[in-house]
């Protein structure tokens, strides 16, 4: 695989990927360094895919907006992506609905110190 410098924006959602996909998209997800949206909403991710997707992200550096919604990630997928994010530094658009993260996930607390919001 090559390096995709000039990829911005991506759109993978309701692909149906599972942990194993979500694994898979993952490793290639680190040949984007410039991407700046990315939309995986609907795929079936879990806690098991949002550990290895929480992995890749310290290499989005430029990501402003993603959408996770509806991937059944839970809390503990959760605690996964937020260490992730931690080096997403430009991120203020973050979609997480229909996870079942409940308020222990800490998704909240994580979007209000950044001031990034769910639209």
């Amino acid at each position: 695989m090559h390096r995709h410098t000039v990829l911005t924006e991506l759109d993978v959602s309701d692909n149906g990927m599972g942990s194993d996909g979500v694994a898979k998209f993952a490793r290639a997800l680190r040949l984007s360094p410039r991407l700046a949206t990315l939309n995986v909403s609907a795929n079936r991710m879990g806690a098991e895919g949002a550990k290895h997707f929480g992995a890749a992200m310290g290499q989005c550096h430029g990501l402003t907006a993603l959408d996770l919604s509806c991937n059944a990630i839970g809390s503990g997928g959760m605690a996964s992506v937020k260490e992730g994010l931690e080096r997403c530094g430009q991120l203020r658009v973050l979609k997480l609905g229909e996870n079942s993260i409940g308020a222990d996930g800490g998704a909240l607390h994580w979007c209000s110190a950044r001031r990034c919001s769910d639209r």
